[in-house]
C-alpha cells in the first residue's frame, strides 16, 4: 500500500509541476525555449513511466487477492515488478553486444528497456527493445519472452507497409535484443493529449492505413491486441506507423487469464479470458482509436488519467465494461455524419459476432464512406 501511494503522490506531483509550465508558457504568448520543451517532454516520460509502474503495481495486487479467494489451484500470475531481476540501465555512450553504441534511454514498459543506439553494423539510428532472460528467469517471464521472439522472427522478414520494422532478433545467455527501426514523429496519444485534432478526412484515412497494416498481420495469423492511440507513431500526417507489439498473440492461442495484457478502454470483454482471439479484437481497439480522434473524447484512457486505473471503471482486475460501454455511447452521439456513426458502431459491438467478420471488410466499409 506504502509503494502504491509513493507512487501516485508522484504522479500527482508531477502533473501539478507540467501543468503549470504549460500554463506560465500559455501566460507568456511566445515561442516556448528549447530547453523548456525539453524539462516538458522529460516530465511527461516520467509521468507515464510512473503510470505504467503504478498500473503493473495494482495488477499484481488485484491478481493476488483474486487467487486467495479461489478454493482451486490459484492461476500463475506475474509477480510485482520488483521480483523481476532487472537489467541495468545503461549508460549514454556504453556498447551494447560490442555493436550498439548507446545514445540514449527510450523508457521501461513491461519487462523490457528500449534504447536509441547507433548500430555500427547497419551504420544507422535503432532501437534496441532489451528483454531479460535467462536459465533462472520464473516461467511466467520465460513465456512472455518466448512469445514476443516468436512474433518478433514472423514479422522480422515480412514487409508490412505500416508496421515498424524489426531488423533482427539477437539472443544472448542473457538477454534478448529486437532491433527494431527508429521512428520519427509524435504518437497519435501525444496528438490526441494536446487538444490538435485530427479532422474527419485525416482521421478516416488514418484508421484506413492502419487497419490495411492489421489486416497483413492477421493473414500471418498474428493478433497485435494492443492498439492504441500510444502504440501509432505519426510519421507525417496521414503516415501512420503501428508499432509494439509486445501483447501481441496468435489466432488460436489461449493464456491464463493472469497473463493477459490489455489496454483501458481499448480491450473488448473477449480479450480479458484469455481465451483464442482472432482480428475483430483489433477492430474493436482501432474503431475506439478512430473515435477518440474524432471527438478527443478520452475519458477513461490509463494514459490521459492523472490517476490510472480509477476505481469506477474496475471490477477487480477487469474494466468495468458497463461503464466503458456509457463512454462509448456519449462519444457515438458526437457523431454527425449517420453512415460513420453505423460504421463505428459496429466495428465496437459487445460482441464480436455482431462486428464486421474481417478488417478487410471494415476498411472496404471506411473506404466506401471516404
Amino acid at each position: 500500500m506504502e509503494r502504491k501511494a509513493d507512487l501516485q503522490a508522484l504522479i500527482i506531483n508531477k502533473s501539478r509541476r507540467l501543468q503549470k509550465q504549460k500554463e506560465q508558457q500559455a501566460l507568456k504568448g511566445i515561442d516556448t525555449p528549447a530547453h523548456v520543451l525539453i524539462e516538458i517532454e522529460d516530465l511527461e516520460v516520467e509521468i507515464e513511466q510512473l503510470q505504467a509502474d503504478l498500473i503493473a503495481l495494482r495488477e499484481a495486487s488485484d491478481a493476488e487477492l483474486e487467487n486467495d479467494s479461489q478454493n482451486s489451484p490459484p492461476v500463475e500470475a506475474a509477480p510485482p515488478e520488483e521480483t523481476v531481476n532487472r537489467l541495468p540501465v545503461l549508460q549514454n555512450g556504453s556498447r551494447l553486444l560490442n555493436r550498439f553504441t548507446i545514445e540514449g534511454f527510450i523508457g521501461r514498459g513491461g519487462f523490457s528497456d528500449a534504447y536509441l543506439a547507433w548500430d555500427q553494423v547497419k551504420d544507422c539510428e535503432v532501437v534496441v527493445k532489451r528483454l531479460p532472460i535467462s536459465a533462472t528467469s520464473p516461467d511466467f517471464l520465460k513465456r512472455f519472452v518466448d512469445r514476443e521472439i516468436k512474433v518478433a522472427r514472423r514479422v522480422a522478414p515480412l514487409d508490412i507497409p505500416g508496421l515498424v520494422k524489426t531488423h533482427e532478433v539477437i539472443q544472448t545467455p542473457d538477454d534478448v535484443c529486437l532491433v527494431q527501426e527508429r521512428l520519427p514523429g509524435r504518437s497519435l496519444h501525444h496528438r490526441i493529449r494536446d487538444k490538435v485534432l485530427l479532422d474527419e478526412p485525416e482521421a478516416i484515412e488514418t484508421a484506413i492505413k492502419v487497419s490495411q497494416t492489421l489486416s497483413q498481420l492477421h493473414r500471418h495469423k498474428i493478433v497485435h491486441c494492443d492498439v492504441k492511440p500510444l502504440n501509432i507513431v505519426l510519421r507525417a500526417p496521414r503516415h501512420p506507423i503501428l508499432v509494439d507489439l509486445g501483447a501481441a498473440r496468435f489466432f488460436g492461442e489461449q493464456l491464463a487469464e493472469a497473463q493477459v495484457v490489455f489496454s483501458v478502454p481499448y480491450a473488448p470483454a473477449e480479450l480479458l479470458t484469455g481465451q483464442p482471439v482472432d482480428g475483430r479484437v483489433d477492430m474493436y481497439a482501432l474503431s475506439l482509436t478512430l473515435l477518440h480522434m474524432l471527438t478527443g473524447l478520452h475519458a477513461y484512457d490509463d494514459m490521459y488519467d492523472t490517476m490510472p486505473m480509477p476505481e469506477h471503471i474496475r471490477i477487480g482486475r477487469r474494466p468495468n465494461q458497463k461503464t466503458i460501454r456509457q463512454h462509448i455511447v456519449a462519444a457515438l452521439a458526437m457523431i454527425t455524419s449517420p453512415e460513420l456513426r453505423s460504421i463505428i458502431e459496429t466495428a465496437l459491438a459487445e460482441t464480436p459476432d455482431d462486428r464486421y467478420p474481417t478488417m478487410e471488410l471494415f476498411t472496404q466499409a471506411l473506404i466506401t464512406y471516404q
